[in-house]
């Protein structure tokens, strides 16, 4: 069976690809005995994403969070100091009333000052409490205080001779808030910093505030 153009009529051989009288493309450029290629759409291939390495946050990373958390260790520290006082006064009580009431019973020296230590160990817990409040509002002090260890050591030992093992477990977790404040002491120094030049910002604008009337 003959084949003829499309365009202008013209007879078309069977191998033709293209008509000799116009030039126009049989079957797309391909003679009737070829098939032309099937077009394959392309595949879309999401682009790699780069992979986000979460990196944890250090306690370094977070001064705020820093200082909140050392504000519980003091909030902590009092409680514990509350206990040891409760713990001491209801010994030294016990011994005093036995003195009135028993008649070969010794007169309590030892007791009268392990109810001194519970009403000094009273006082530093409700200083503590104070101190975790102050603390996030004035960030300041906090190295001073606890990094050196002299304090510490002191208060170990006459709370070892003469508040017992009651008055050392306090001691214990004293030391603990102290080794926390060493291991940040970069953080607790720069947010004392920020605090000391936020400050002088405020009062030199209160001198200009003031210089304006």
């Amino acid at each position: 069976m003959a084949n003829f153009c499309s365009k202008c009529g013209r007879a078309l051989s069977a191998d033709s690809a293209f008509c000799n009288g116009c030039g126009s493309a049989i079957n797309g450029g391909y003679s009737p005995n070829q098939q032309a290629p099937q077009y394959q759409p392309a595949q879309y291939q999401q682009p790699p994403q780069p992979q986000q390495t979460v990196q944890p946050q250090s306690e370094e990373a977070q001064p705020q969070g820093i200082l909140e958390q050392f504000s519980k260790m003091v909030r902590t520290n009092g409680i514990i100091w509350v206990v040891i006082a409760c713990l001491q006064y209801l010994i030294a009580l016990i011994n005093i009333i036995l003195f009135f009431i028993v008649d070969s019973f010794p007169f309590p020296w030892p007791y009268v000052l392990t109810l001194l230590f519970a009403i000094i160990n009273t006082t530093s817990a409700c200083l503590d409490f104070k101190y975790s409040k102050s603390v996030l509002l004035c960030p300041t002090g906090i190295i001073a205080e606890y990094k050196p260890i002299g304090n510490f050591v002191s208060t170990f030992v006459y709370n070892l001779f003469l508040g017992g093992v009651i008055g050392v477990t306090g001691v214990l977790y004293a030391f603990e808030i102290r080794a926390f404040v060493v291991r940040n002491a970069a953080q607790f120094t720069r947010m004392e910093q920020i605090y000391e030049a936020q400050e002088e910002k405020r009062e030199l604008e209160r001198q200009y505030a003031a210089s304006q009337f």
